[in-house]
């Protein structure tokens, strides 16, 4: 342009790949968005062109969203001023994803040389989001649409709009292999026990001529150091023409359980006119799984279990994965679903854990316990009529549970929220409880066996709150309170032990080497005296207490006196008001730990104060304990050292002695927190806190 005052901004270059059997108008891979119709069908298509007669075998299309049904077309350009005319293929019907997706055009089709058009079929009313980039201003007569699906009157998309189609025809060749897949990729959990994992792949013929020898070779490297483990060839004679074939290299062996490798799969053909499909890879993360998941998206419970696996010596005989995991559950022998407060199973888990029970057998047993305080009221029609049939098909055939009401803790107020096991399986008569807000209240079904009943119950056992059930291929076991407020009474993890042994089929007992653990009072506190009849190898006792027998933290700790049968003592000169439980930790020089029986006191003094523990903290909970403390509302504050709040909660307490666990979610980092206690009568005081 004459008299142009800018002469910096009057050219563009961009850099695109041209390859001889493969045509595009995309720059990159990014789409902008997706055009398609809404409440009718039709047809998107994009105009190109070949110098020479060739055979278009394959087409990789882009969608700016997935989910719709569609075809692809093919025309020849014989239509009324160059559009298209003649339509000369049309592709089976398939579901898109979001981003590329390859449609494999088997027979080929014959495409003259000139111009040719290819495009998107929607064949539902549902807009179909075909990808586009933005073109300024858009080129005339090479993007065009019509409908419905079929309409031969084409409208050019110029000059109105600017949308330059994402799909990429590609024309056969006389020689050409590719890598269309890889078997194993992601972070993989493999059965217990498993040494060796098979290695499977597939190469596609993507050329008109048949492959005659094709070499296929495999390379895994450790993902982190770059060290090449594994290397292995095969070869592959007499490929057809568009056909695909499944490569069986040797098995991986003595793989690292837990570690990142890159698996890279290549063919060499020779001849081959295309190198660019030639390699591909992906990442792999072979885990062996342990004999027990945790299952579950609460912290809490996931706490309280994995505290219970350590005090029974199971610290490293399981795996935690939260509820949204999507993979096979099989891989496992018993599987705890913790289920958090009013929450429901995913349809998606939900067959998940089906499935895991249906794969059961007398000689590889699949067991499952289901933790959750809404799961009959969500799920049996008798309570939620919209329950999804599925749902109460699981609840009942698998949990084998009926619902009766919503909260045993008030329906049956005399329980006092406290119940027992009345099966020898658990102890029979055993009494433990739960501080639960509403846990369900159901009845046995479909031949489960009830396993707890709140303490007023009848007698005859028709209103429980747990149901168990065996069978040749795996036990159930179903509990209507969440985990993690389940209350022991006697020992803190009594109810585990043997829901664990119950579903596991084993008979693990409580390993401990402390005898005769006492607690008794004097003028200066609680003296906790116990005897050890095997100190070969223990390094340290440590002193734990709880006000709660749920809740335990370290006030002391005294090193061994050596070999032989010894006595120690251990003075706590600041108990908590009212009652107390204590245990001793026996730490190993290995550094395994070992739990004694618990002994409770009770105090009786009527010294009013509050307390918290632990006061050092690795997550966000922390239980506040209240001491003869007066009736009213309760508000506790958490600052930084920086004096912004934190975190904050209020509360009503109805006075006396009681605990109550904090959650302060607003502790995200690491430091140091002031609490602070507001309550009835003017009461304040504050506290350190640290979390690590």
């Amino acid at each position: 342009m004459g008299n142009d005052a800018d002469n910096s901004n009057n050219s563009k270059s961009v850099t695109q790949l041209v390859t001889g059997n493969s045509l595009t108008y995309a720059v990159g891979t990014d789409a902008v968005g997706g055009v398609g119709f809404n409440s009718v069908t039709g047809d998107f298509v994009a105009k190109f062109n070949t110098a020479i007669a060739a055979q278009l075998n394959q087409c990789v299309v882009n969608f700016f969203a997935g989910g719709q049904q569609f075809q692809l077309g093919v025309w020849d350009a014989t239509g009324a001023g160059g559009t298209p005319g003649t339509l000369l293929y049309t592709s089976p019907t398939y579901t898109s994803t979001a981003g590329a997706y390859t449609v494999l055009i088997d027979p080929t089709v014959n495409i003259p040389a000139g111009d040719f058009y290819i495009g998107v079929r929607q064949i539902g009313t549902t807009n179909v989001s075909f990808a586009y980039q933005t073109e300024t201003p858009i080129r005339a007569g090479s993007f065009y649409f019509a409908s419905p699906s079929g309409n031969t009157n084409w409208v050019d998309f110029a000059p109105a709009n600017s949308f330059r189609f994402m799909i990429n025809p590609r024309f056969a060749l006389n020689n050409d292999v590719a890598i269309s897949a890889i078997g194993v990729s992601g972070s993989s959990y493999l059965a217990g026990g498993t040494t060796s994992v098979d290695m499977l792949g597939s190469i596609l013929n993507a050329g008109t001529q048949t492959a005659t020898t094709v070499t296929v070779t495999r390379t895994i490297v450790n993902a982190t150091t770059s060290a090449q483990v594994y290397t292995n060839s095969q070869v592959i004679n007499n490929l057809a023409a568009n056909a695909s074939s499944q490569v069986t290299f040797a098995p991986f062996n003595n793989f690292v359980s837990g570690t990142g490798y890159r698996i890279k799969d290549s063919v060499v053909m020779v001849g081959d006119q295309n190198r660019a499909n030639d390699t591909t890879s992906v990442f792999y993360q072979p885990i062996v799984a342990k004999q027990n998941l945790i299952l579950t998206s609460d912290l809490r419970n996931r706490d309280s279990i994995i505290n219970h696996f350590s005090i029974i010596g199971q610290s490293n005989n399981y795996d935690v994965l939260t509820a949204t995991f999507t993979g096979s559950l099989r891989p496992w022998r018993t599987v705890f679903y913790l289920a958090a407060s009013a929450a429901n199973w995913t349809p998606a888990l939900r067959d998940s854990l089906r499935a895991f029970v249906n794969a059961g057998a007398p000689t590889n047993k699949k067991s499952l316990a289901v933790f959750g305080n809404d799961i009959g009221y969500q799920n049996d029609p008798i309570r939620n009529t919209s329950a999804l049939p599925a749902d109460t098909v699981f609840y009942r055939q698998y949990l084998r549970g009926t619902y009766i009401a919503d909260n045993w803790i008030t329906t049956m107020a005399t329980s006092a929220g406290k119940f027992k096991s009345i099966v020898t399986e658990f102890g029979l008569n055993a009494t433990d409880s739960t501080n639960d807000s509403y846990p369900d209240l159901v009845s046995a079904t479909n031949n489960g066996i009830p396993a707890f009943t709140p303490i007023a119950e009848s007698g005859n056992a028709d209103s429980v709150n747990a149901i168990m059930f065996t069978a040749t291929g795996g036990r159930t076991f179903y509990c209507t309170s969440t985990y993690g407020n389940i209350v022991p009474l006697a020992y803190p993890n009594v109810p585990f032990i043997n829901i664990y042994n119950y579903l596991n089929e084993t008979s693990i007992t409580l390993p401990n080497d402390v005898k005769d653990i006492h607690a008794s009072l004097n003028r200066d506190g609680v003296l906790v005296d116990w005897r050890n009849t095997n100190e070969a190898n223990v390094a340290l006792y440590e002193v734990e207490r709880s006000a709660d027998g749920y809740k335990y933290a370290s006030i002391g700790n005294t090193l061994p006196k050596g070999n032989g049968i010894n006595g120690y003592q251990f003075l706590d000169r600041n108990p908590f008001a009212g009652g107390n439980y204590y245990r001793i930790k026996t730490i190993g020089k290995d550094r395994s730990a070992k739990y004694s029986a618990v002994v409770f006191i009770k105090t009786n003094t009527n010294t009013s104060d509050i307390a918290i523990y632990p006061n050092v903290i690795k997550d966000v909970t922390f239980t506040l304990q209240m001491n003869n403390s007066a009736k009213g509302k309760y508000s506790v504050r958490i600052f930084t050292q920086n004096g912004l709040l934190a975190d904050a909660t209020d509360f009503e307490h109805v006075g006396g002695s009681a605990t109550r666990t904090i959650n302060a979610y607003g502790m995200m980092s690491s430091g140091t927190y002031i609490v602070e206690v507001i309550g009835a009568n003017g009461y304040k005081q504050s506290f350190k806190l640290i979390k690590l």
